[in-house]
């Protein structure tokens, strides 16, 4: 039933005063149930009471309550509020309180049941209120006043029968009306687990004689044969001696004089994820991106079977944190819609596995199209660690952009239809695109950067028997487009799950991106020599050349080893001051003062170098001598910086 049908169900149960009975809606864990009570159903219930009996609305979660007393408990408090000590203290300061109170009480033949005593004692009690008071309390507390919803029921520690024999003598006594919410398959297997360990303990007692199972066939043991019981023949052994059906038939019993209607409640997910969605307190954007995916969030869900709300509230903390951190990105205006949108699918996607608890499946092919997914290695350590990297974060949204948007291809080429479409299609359409792809790399006809894709794909086919040749050809083609071109380093951010799949891919992508770095290195080379070839302006233009290039190199780049100290030298001692002011900047800019390089000791040979010719240099030039001595100060600093570090790591 949908959530318009149990208001309308719960209504004429409001209504109807021909028996005394309580209402049952049941549902799984985190489908909504309670939200539907708390946002939609008890605002039905107090508009259709305001204009009929005008009783009060009182929800009381069961969560756990160890006994029928704190369920007791919890009911009281929620009728005991600020009106009450209002009403009480104008009421007991008037003297002829008593005495009309009483006498109209007897007139209308008021009972004061077992239930109603012992709330009131507990009241007495709590608030030191003298005995006179008594009868103004138990008018108070007329509970057929009231509508009791009870929450989580399969969640209270106080055996579920307990709880219902309690909750029968407010229906059937107190004449209230109470509404039950719970997710019944799992009433009960609390209580069950619990004395589970027992029951094998007394089960495995050998001084229990339990007959055995006929059978066609029978065997002794000699009598001085140890006999060790198995899990089947102990569980057998407890079933007899325990039956689980005593606990549930008792059960059934007080649910069937208990509950006279069971509403399943099934919820429309649309509204109600709208609805979150609208509540979190995130900007414009984000909401509107988040309203345009439900469907997605729907499918997902559904595919998992995993329809909790409470999966979905969960994923609204992380992604309003994941959206403010994508926000400060400087991001192509181009992509960055969908790489919003990527971002969005694919922290819910995570934060449905984990919750749900979800590995994958067993079938072959949904197997292949869970693998198929991309997740986002931060995404997955802020979901389930709580660990997040912003750097990281904005490499891996960077690494998606370059591999799925920029380099996206039209619809009818090879390498896309073979990408979405290789699970579903067959052998001979296979080996078509595989070698329509590989004739498209040996042309160099496709970017570097969908290298990776491409030999997850022809790793996951070889697996599923294609040949070895395809992935050796693939691996060749790359190697050979690359040493003539101007690639930028390969991410080895793997678009699989599978461990197997990721080491070879990776393999295959650390020789391409090694290759990638000679021919690099071979190019750097010539350039900085051309542009040392300038004895005019060298010093500026290794500036120029380094924060134009800055972004493609490696983190421990190394350029004075790629001369030697000699020509350095000469470069330095022929030059002017303003050259060398210009050069010292480019150190500055190569080894700044807040970076250590470990991969450095070509370059540190040849600064040992120029500072031990500079140590008996003197220039004539006084200002050019000036900052020949501040050079050999900061090449010093990096020297001897370069080897404290080099000490602390172990060799």
């Amino acid at each position: 039933m949908n959530g318009k049908q149990i208001e309308s169900e719960v209504i004429r149960y409001l209504g109807d005063n021909n028996y005394r009975y309580a209402i049952l809606i049941e549902g799984e864990w985190g489908c909504g149930k309670t939200y539907f009570v708390l946002n939609d159903l008890q605002t039905a219930i107090e508009k259709y009471e305001l204009n009929h009996t005008k009783r009060s609305v009182r929800y009381i979660s069961l969560y756990g309550c160890k006994s029928v007393d704190e369920i007791e408990e919890s009911l009281y408090w929620s009728i005991v509020d600020e009106q009450f000590y209002k009403k009480y203290e104008q009421i007991t300061h008037t003297e002829s309180y008593y005495g009309k109170e009483k006498e109209k009480r007897q007139k209308g033949g008021r009972i004061i049941t077992n239930i109603s005593k012992k709330m009131i004692s507990s009241l007495m009690q709590r608030f030191e209120i003298s005995s006179k008071s008594y009868e103004f309390i138990s008018d108070f507390l007329s509970l057929n006043k009231n509508i009791f919803i009870f929450d989580d029921l399969e969640r209270c520690s106080c055996p579920p029968n307990d709880v219902l024999g309690y909750i029968n003598g407010l229906v059937e006594h107190e004449g209230a009306k109470v509404i039950l919410i719970a997710n019944e398959r799992e009433i009960g297997t609390l209580t069950q687990v619990k004395n589970r360990e027992f029951q094998y303990l007394v089960s495995s007692d050998e001084k229990i004689k339990i007959p055995k199972e006929e059978s066609g066939f029978s065997y002794h043991h000699p009598k001085d044969t140890e006999i060790t019981l198995d899990i089947d023949e102990l569980e057998r052994r407890r079933k007899k001696l325990f039956s689980d059906n005593e606990y549930n038939q008792q059960y059934l019993r007080i649910r069937e004089k208990l509950i006279g209607q069971t509403l399943r409640y099934e919820a429309d997910l649309v509204p109600i994820i709208h609805k979150l969605i609208n509540q979190c307190k995130s900007d414009t954007q984000l909401k509107d991106h988040l309203d345009n995916n439900v469907r997605y969030f729907i499918d997902d869900m559904s595919e998992n079977n995993h329809n909790n709300l409470r999966t979905f509230q969960f994923f609204l903390s992380k992604i309003e944190y994941l959206y403010f951190q994508f926000s400060s990105f400087e991001i192509d205006c181009r992509y960055k819609n969908a790489a919003l949108d990527f971002v969005i699918q694919n922290c819910f996607m995570i934060c449905v596995e984990h919750r749900g608890n979800i590995q994958g499946p067993e079938d072959q092919f949904l197997q292949i199209c869970f693998q198929n997914k991309r997740r986002l290695p931060t995404i997955i350590n802020y979901v389930k660690y709580s660990i997040f990297d912003s750097e990281s974060f904005l490499n891996d949204v960077t690494a998606y952009i370059n591999a799925e948007l920029a380099a996206r291809l039209p619809d009818d080429d090879p390498y896309t239809l073979l990408y979405n479409q290789y699970y579903l299609q067959t052998q001979d359409w296979i080996e078509e695109k595989i070698n329509s792809i590989l004739e498209r790399l040996h042309q160099n006809e496709y970017k570097s950067n969908l290298y990776s894709n491409i030999l997850i794909i022809f790793i996951r086919l070889v697996k599923y028997g294609f040949p070895e040749e395809i992935l050796l050809h693939a691996e060749e083609y790359m190697i050979s487009n690359v040493k003539h071109g101007n690639s930028n380093i390969l991410d080895d951010c793997i678009a699989s799950e599978n461990a197997e799949e990721i080491k070879k891919c990776k393999e295959i992508i650390h020789k391409i991106n090694r290759q990638i770095r000679s021919s690099r290195e071979s190019s750097r080379t010539e350039d900085i020599l051309n542009i040392l070839s300038n004895n005019e302006s060298w010093a500026e233009g290794l500036i120029n050349y380094w924060d134009t290039n800055r972004s493609q190199f490696p983190h421990e780049i190394q350029i004075l080893s790629y001369t030697d100290a000699d020509f350095w030298l000469q470069k330095i001692l022929d030059s002017n001051a303003k050259n060398i002011h210009h050069f010292r900047m480019f150190i500055n800019r190569l080894y700044p003062d807040n970076v250590i390089k470990g991969n450095a000791d070509d370059d540190m040979l040849i600064i040992k170098s120029i500072i031990n010719r500079l140590e008996s240099y003197t220039d004539s030039d006084k200002i050019k001598n000036m900052q020949l001595i501040w050079l050999k100060e900061q090449l010093s600093k990096i020297y001897q910086q370069h080897i404290e570090y080099m000490k602390k790591i172990p060799q």
